[in-house]
Protein backbone atom coordinates (compact mmCIF):
# COMPACT_ATOMS: atom_id res chain seq x y z
CA UNK A 1 0.00 0.00 0.00
CA UNK A 2 1.10 3.06 -0.64
CA UNK A 3 2.14 5.70 1.67
CA UNK A 4 -0.55 8.18 -0.09
CA UNK A 5 -2.95 5.99 0.77
CA UNK A 6 -2.59 4.85 4.10
CA UNK A 7 -2.79 8.92 4.96
CA UNK A 8 -6.38 9.21 3.34
CA UNK A 9 -7.08 5.88 5.03
CA UNK A 10 -5.89 7.22 8.82
CA UNK A 11 -7.64 10.51 8.12
CA UNK A 12 -10.73 8.75 7.23
CA UNK A 13 -10.70 7.06 10.51
CA UNK A 14 -9.67 10.12 12.66
CA UNK A 15 -12.77 12.08 10.54
CA UNK A 16 -14.95 9.27 11.20
CA UNK A 17 -14.39 9.51 14.91
CA UNK A 18 -14.68 13.35 15.26
CA UNK A 19 -17.97 13.08 14.13
CA UNK A 20 -19.27 10.35 16.51
CA UNK A 21 -17.57 12.47 19.30
CA UNK A 22 -19.65 15.15 17.78
CA UNK A 23 -22.97 13.11 17.66
CA UNK A 24 -22.75 12.00 21.68
CA UNK A 25 -22.12 15.65 22.51
CA UNK A 26 -25.10 16.83 20.65
CA UNK A 27 -27.73 13.73 22.15
CA UNK A 28 -25.91 14.32 25.70
CA UNK A 29 -26.76 18.58 25.66
CA UNK A 30 -30.41 17.47 24.26
CA UNK A 31 -31.13 14.51 27.58
CA UNK A 32 -29.64 17.77 29.62
CA UNK A 33 -32.43 20.31 28.24
CA UNK A 34 -34.93 17.81 27.93
CA UNK A 35 -34.47 17.25 31.90
CA UNK A 36 -33.98 21.12 32.43
CA UNK A 37 -37.54 21.85 30.77
CA UNK A 38 -38.97 19.36 32.93
CA UNK A 39 -37.80 20.79 36.16
CA UNK A 40 -39.24 24.19 35.19
CA UNK A 41 -42.86 22.86 33.93
CA UNK A 42 -42.51 21.26 37.68
CA UNK A 43 -45.18 22.66 39.94
CA UNK A 44 -43.87 24.43 42.97
CA UNK A 45 -44.33 23.00 45.84
CA UNK A 46 -46.78 24.35 48.87
CA UNK A 47 -44.59 23.92 51.96
CA UNK A 48 -48.20 23.15 53.66
CA UNK A 49 -49.26 20.81 51.24
CA UNK A 50 -50.25 17.66 52.63
CA UNK A 51 -50.91 16.08 49.44
CA UNK A 52 -54.50 15.91 48.90
CA UNK A 53 -56.20 17.03 45.64
CA UNK A 54 -57.41 20.29 47.17
CA UNK A 55 -53.71 21.25 48.01
CA UNK A 56 -54.87 22.45 51.72
CA UNK A 57 -52.50 22.79 54.97
CA UNK A 58 -53.28 19.32 57.08
CA UNK A 59 -55.87 20.60 60.00
CA UNK A 60 -53.81 20.57 63.36
CA UNK A 61 -55.91 20.33 66.78
CA UNK A 62 -55.43 22.17 70.02
CA UNK A 63 -55.99 20.18 72.61
CA UNK A 64 -58.89 20.85 75.44
CA UNK A 65 -58.26 18.47 78.13
CA UNK A 66 -58.92 21.37 81.41
CA UNK A 67 -60.77 23.92 82.46
CA UNK A 68 -57.34 25.93 82.22
CA UNK A 69 -57.31 24.85 78.58
CA UNK A 70 -60.80 26.53 77.88
CA UNK A 71 -59.93 29.55 79.33
CA UNK A 72 -56.62 29.90 77.03
CA UNK A 73 -59.42 28.99 74.26
CA UNK A 74 -61.04 32.01 75.01
CA UNK A 75 -57.51 34.23 75.11
CA UNK A 76 -55.81 32.91 72.07
CA UNK A 77 -58.90 32.15 69.74
CA UNK A 78 -58.49 35.03 67.58
CA UNK A 79 -54.94 34.52 66.97
CA UNK A 80 -55.28 30.60 65.48
CA UNK A 81 -53.99 29.72 61.77
CA UNK A 82 -56.22 28.72 59.62
CA UNK A 83 -56.09 25.55 59.80
CA UNK A 84 -55.92 24.94 63.19
CA UNK A 85 -59.30 24.16 65.39
CA UNK A 86 -59.96 23.20 69.18
CA UNK A 87 -60.21 19.89 70.35
CA UNK A 88 -61.85 18.10 73.74
CA UNK A 89 -60.04 15.48 74.77
CA UNK A 90 -61.97 14.75 77.54
CA UNK A 91 -64.75 15.21 79.93
CA UNK A 92 -64.53 18.44 81.78
CA UNK A 93 -66.26 19.23 85.33
CA UNK A 94 -65.74 23.27 85.69
CA UNK A 95 -66.34 22.97 89.24
CA UNK A 96 -68.94 25.32 89.69
CA UNK A 97 -66.41 28.03 87.87
CA UNK A 98 -67.65 31.56 86.28
CA UNK A 99 -67.68 31.78 82.52
CA UNK A 100 -67.73 34.63 80.47
CA UNK A 101 -68.81 35.12 77.16
CA UNK A 102 -66.24 34.05 74.13
CA UNK A 103 -66.26 36.23 71.34
CA UNK A 104 -68.34 39.53 70.68
CA UNK A 105 -69.28 41.83 67.50
CA UNK A 106 -66.09 43.21 67.38
CA UNK A 107 -64.47 39.91 67.58
CA UNK A 108 -66.65 36.94 66.90
CA UNK A 109 -65.46 33.22 67.69
CA UNK A 110 -64.73 31.89 63.59
CA UNK A 111 -63.13 28.62 64.62
CA UNK A 112 -64.08 25.11 64.55
CA UNK A 113 -64.87 23.53 68.09
CA UNK A 114 -65.01 19.81 67.76
CA UNK A 115 -66.21 18.48 70.75
CA UNK A 116 -65.18 14.87 70.06
CA UNK A 117 -68.34 13.92 71.74
CA UNK A 118 -67.35 14.78 75.30
CA UNK A 119 -68.79 17.29 78.24
CA UNK A 120 -68.05 19.95 79.58
CA UNK A 121 -70.18 20.44 83.08
CA UNK A 122 -70.81 22.47 85.96
CA UNK A 123 -70.36 26.08 84.97
CA UNK A 124 -71.99 29.22 85.30
CA UNK A 125 -72.41 31.24 82.41
CA UNK A 126 -72.14 34.75 83.76
CA UNK A 127 -73.92 38.16 82.67
CA UNK A 128 -71.78 40.88 81.31
CA UNK A 129 -72.08 42.84 77.94
CA UNK A 130 -76.03 41.82 77.67
CA UNK A 131 -75.69 38.67 77.31
CA UNK A 132 -75.39 35.09 79.37
CA UNK A 133 -73.77 32.43 77.07
CA UNK A 134 -70.38 30.21 76.71
CA UNK A 135 -70.01 31.18 73.10
CA UNK A 136 -70.86 35.39 72.71
CA UNK A 137 -71.19 35.87 69.07
CA UNK A 138 -70.59 33.22 66.96
CA UNK A 139 -69.42 33.76 62.83
CA UNK A 140 -68.48 31.21 60.24
CA UNK A 141 -67.48 28.44 62.64
CA UNK A 142 -68.15 25.02 62.85
CA UNK A 143 -69.14 23.78 66.49
CA UNK A 144 -70.41 19.81 66.90
CA UNK A 145 -70.03 17.12 69.08
CA UNK A 146 -70.22 18.31 72.46
CA UNK A 147 -72.25 18.17 75.50
CA UNK A 148 -73.30 20.93 78.15
CA UNK A 149 -74.74 19.39 81.24
CA UNK A 150 -75.32 20.80 84.58
CA UNK A 151 -75.28 24.43 83.31
CA UNK A 152 -76.79 27.54 85.00
CA UNK A 153 -76.90 31.01 85.24
CA UNK A 154 -78.70 33.61 87.51
CA UNK A 155 -78.99 36.18 84.41
CA UNK A 156 -80.14 39.66 85.51
CA UNK A 157 -79.92 42.89 83.30
CA UNK A 158 -82.19 45.81 83.58
CA UNK A 159 -80.04 47.71 80.37
CA UNK A 160 -82.27 49.18 77.66
CA UNK A 161 -80.65 47.04 75.56
CA UNK A 162 -81.81 43.64 76.16
CA UNK A 163 -80.18 40.60 76.83
CA UNK A 164 -79.32 37.16 75.17
CA UNK A 165 -78.89 34.17 77.08
CA UNK A 166 -77.96 30.61 75.31
CA UNK A 167 -74.86 28.18 74.70
CA UNK A 168 -74.55 30.31 71.78
CA UNK A 169 -75.47 34.31 72.28
CA UNK A 170 -75.60 35.26 68.96
CA UNK A 171 -75.16 33.59 64.93
CA UNK A 172 -73.87 35.51 61.86
CA UNK A 173 -73.03 34.08 58.07
CA UNK A 174 -72.17 30.38 57.43
CA UNK A 175 -72.45 29.12 61.49
CA UNK A 176 -72.78 25.45 61.11
CA UNK A 177 -74.22 23.97 64.60
CA UNK A 178 -74.28 19.40 64.55
CA UNK A 179 -74.94 17.33 67.42
CA UNK A 180 -74.85 19.73 70.33
CA UNK A 181 -76.68 18.51 73.39
CA UNK A 182 -78.02 20.96 76.61
CA UNK A 183 -78.99 18.33 79.61
CA UNK A 184 -79.34 18.66 83.12
CA UNK A 185 -79.15 22.86 83.53
CA UNK A 186 -81.25 24.93 85.17
CA UNK A 187 -81.59 28.24 83.94
CA UNK A 188 -83.00 31.69 85.66
CA UNK A 189 -83.64 34.86 84.37
CA UNK A 190 -84.55 38.50 85.78
CA UNK A 191 -84.76 40.95 83.09
CA UNK A 192 -85.60 44.51 81.75
CA UNK A 193 -85.91 43.02 78.44
CA UNK A 194 -85.03 40.00 77.84
CA UNK A 195 -84.62 40.19 74.07
CA UNK A 196 -83.98 36.45 73.13
CA UNK A 197 -83.71 33.09 74.86
CA UNK A 198 -82.49 30.05 73.15
CA UNK A 199 -81.53 26.82 74.85
CA UNK A 200 -78.94 26.36 72.02
CA UNK A 201 -78.68 30.10 70.40
CA UNK A 202 -80.48 33.13 70.92
CA UNK A 203 -80.43 35.21 68.89
CA UNK A 204 -79.34 33.58 64.77
CA UNK A 205 -79.16 35.38 62.26
CA UNK A 206 -76.83 32.81 60.05
CA UNK A 207 -77.21 30.14 57.88
CA UNK A 208 -75.54 26.64 57.31
CA UNK A 209 -76.43 23.03 59.31
CA UNK A 210 -78.75 22.41 62.32
CA UNK A 211 -78.82 19.16 62.80
CA UNK A 212 -79.30 17.08 65.67
CA UNK A 213 -79.49 19.80 68.48
CA UNK A 214 -81.22 18.42 72.21
CA UNK A 215 -82.31 20.57 75.30
CA UNK A 216 -83.19 17.70 78.39
CA UNK A 217 -83.92 17.65 81.62
CA UNK A 218 -83.87 21.01 82.11
CA UNK A 219 -85.89 23.46 83.49
CA UNK A 220 -85.90 27.58 82.96
CA UNK A 221 -88.15 30.57 85.06
CA UNK A 222 -87.73 33.92 83.19
CA UNK A 223 -89.41 37.02 84.37
CA UNK A 224 -89.24 39.92 82.42
CA UNK A 225 -91.02 43.50 82.50
CA UNK A 226 -90.29 45.46 78.90
CA UNK A 227 -89.45 44.99 75.72
CA UNK A 228 -89.96 42.70 72.58
CA UNK A 229 -88.96 38.89 74.30
CA UNK A 230 -88.01 35.79 71.87
CA UNK A 231 -88.30 32.40 74.25
CA UNK A 232 -87.59 29.67 72.27
CA UNK A 233 -85.73 26.54 73.49
CA UNK A 234 -84.00 25.76 70.35
CA UNK A 235 -83.34 29.30 69.53
CA UNK A 236 -85.43 32.44 70.97
CA UNK A 237 -84.77 34.34 67.59
CA UNK A 238 -83.87 33.46 63.69
CA UNK A 239 -84.06 34.72 60.04
CA UNK A 240 -82.94 31.56 58.63
CA UNK A 241 -84.72 28.26 60.15
CA UNK A 242 -83.42 24.80 58.91
CA UNK A 243 -83.50 22.19 61.49
CA UNK A 244 -83.32 18.51 61.26
CA UNK A 245 -83.34 15.68 64.08
CA UNK A 246 -84.02 17.84 67.02
CA UNK A 247 -84.94 16.36 70.33
CA UNK A 248 -86.58 18.54 73.56
CA UNK A 249 -87.91 16.61 76.04
CA UNK A 250 -88.30 16.05 80.01
CA UNK A 251 -88.36 19.94 79.94
CA UNK A 252 -90.52 22.43 82.98
CA UNK A 253 -90.56 25.90 82.37
CA UNK A 254 -92.05 29.31 83.52
CA UNK A 255 -92.36 32.57 81.87
CA UNK A 256 -93.69 35.49 83.76
CA UNK A 257 -94.18 38.54 81.35
CA UNK A 258 -94.93 41.88 82.55
CA UNK A 259 -94.04 44.35 79.41
CA UNK A 260 -96.86 45.57 76.59
CA UNK A 261 -94.54 45.06 73.48
CA UNK A 262 -95.03 41.68 72.80
CA UNK A 263 -93.56 38.02 73.58
CA UNK A 264 -93.39 35.60 70.96
CA UNK A 265 -93.11 31.61 72.68
CA UNK A 266 -92.26 28.31 70.33
CA UNK A 267 -90.81 25.07 71.45
CA UNK A 268 -88.41 25.04 68.57
CA UNK A 269 -88.14 29.18 68.26
CA UNK A 270 -89.56 31.78 69.47
CA UNK A 271 -89.88 34.44 66.20
CA UNK A 272 -89.09 34.08 62.66
CA UNK A 273 -88.60 36.50 60.91
CA UNK A 274 -87.81 36.76 56.91
CA UNK A 275 -84.26 36.65 55.76
CA UNK A 276 -83.96 40.30 54.34
CA UNK A 277 -82.06 38.88 51.48
CA UNK A 278 -82.93 35.04 50.93
CA UNK A 279 -86.90 34.53 51.35
CA UNK A 280 -86.58 30.59 51.20
CA UNK A 281 -88.82 28.69 53.20
CA UNK A 282 -87.84 27.31 56.62
CA UNK A 283 -88.61 23.90 57.63
CA UNK A 284 -88.52 21.63 61.11
CA UNK A 285 -88.03 17.97 59.90
CA UNK A 286 -87.64 14.95 62.18
CA UNK A 287 -88.34 16.96 65.54
CA UNK A 288 -89.28 14.93 68.89
CA UNK A 289 -91.43 16.38 71.93
CA UNK A 290 -91.67 14.36 74.75
CA UNK A 291 -92.64 15.20 78.62
CA UNK A 292 -92.54 19.07 78.34
CA UNK A 293 -94.66 21.29 80.81
CA UNK A 294 -94.72 25.35 79.93
CA UNK A 295 -96.44 27.89 81.63
CA UNK A 296 -96.78 31.40 80.50
CA UNK A 297 -98.32 34.32 82.39
CA UNK A 298 -98.62 37.62 81.27
CA UNK A 299 -100.13 40.92 82.52
CA UNK A 300 -101.71 41.35 78.46
CA UNK A 301 -102.62 39.37 75.74
CA UNK A 302 -101.70 41.79 73.55
CA UNK A 303 -99.18 41.49 71.11
CA UNK A 304 -98.28 37.47 72.35
CA UNK A 305 -97.38 34.86 70.16
CA UNK A 306 -97.42 31.38 71.34
CA UNK A 307 -96.84 28.36 69.56
CA UNK A 308 -95.91 24.53 69.14
CA UNK A 309 -93.33 25.21 66.93
CA UNK A 310 -92.74 28.84 66.40
CA UNK A 311 -93.88 31.63 68.35
CA UNK A 312 -94.50 34.39 65.72
CA UNK A 313 -93.91 33.50 61.92
CA UNK A 314 -93.15 36.80 59.65
CA UNK A 315 -96.11 36.92 56.75
CA UNK A 316 -93.01 36.71 54.30
CA UNK A 317 -91.75 33.22 55.73
CA UNK A 318 -92.81 29.68 54.88
CA UNK A 319 -92.61 26.91 57.00
CA UNK A 320 -92.75 23.18 56.22
CA UNK A 321 -92.73 20.48 58.79
CA UNK A 322 -92.19 16.95 58.56
CA UNK A 323 -92.32 14.02 60.87
CA UNK A 324 -92.81 16.04 64.06
CA UNK A 325 -94.05 13.66 66.98
CA UNK A 326 -95.24 15.02 70.78
CA UNK A 327 -95.77 13.43 73.93
CA UNK A 328 -97.01 14.59 77.03
CA UNK A 329 -96.54 18.50 75.74
CA UNK A 330 -98.67 20.68 77.49
CA UNK A 331 -97.62 24.59 76.89
CA UNK A 332 -100.30 26.88 79.05
CA UNK A 333 -101.24 31.00 78.57
CA UNK A 334 -102.76 32.60 81.31
CA UNK A 335 -104.00 28.96 82.34
CA UNK A 336 -105.12 27.79 79.06
CA UNK A 337 -103.42 25.16 76.75
CA UNK A 338 -102.33 25.86 73.60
Amino acid sequence: MTLKKKLSIAMLIVLTILIGVFLMACDDKSSQDNTQDEENNEKPVDPGDNGDENNKPQKVAIEISSFDDLLSMADKFDSIKDNEYFLLTTDIDCDGQSWESVGSLNNPYSCEFDGNGYTISNLVLATEDSKASFWGVAKDSYIHDVTFSNITTSAEDYSEEGLNVGLIAQGYNELQLENITLTSSLITINANNLKNFGGIIAEDHSTGLRKNLTVKDSSFNISTMAGSNNIGLITGYSTNLVIEDCKIENITGSVLYMGSEGLSFGLISGRLEANETDLSQASITNCVYNIINIEILSMTEENINVGTNIGYVDENAVVETENISSTETQILFNGSAI
